[in-house]
């Protein structure tokens, strides 16, 4: 099953989330989305952003997370 929010990564949580418009309820995320606040998932549900790109150690040239 993928993610609910970005529909990219399979999901690997179950959350409940009240996002207008969005999610009112049940939310399966993967391990990228379920960290993040409400206004980073309408983000990534409605823009299309990649949830990777919301952490500080994000490089866009390899489109991974890097470890500190």
């Amino acid at each position: 099953m993928k993610c609910d929010v970005c529909n990219k990564y399979d999901a690997v949580r179950k959350d409940y989330r009240h996002i207008d418009g969005l999610f009112y309820g049940k939310v399966y995320n993967c391990e990228w989305c379920n960290p993040l606040d409400d206004v980073s998932l309408y983000k990534i549900a409605v823009e299309c952003k990649e949830p990777k790109s919301f952490y500080d150690n994000y490089n866009e040239e390899t489109g991974e997370v890097e470890n500190e």
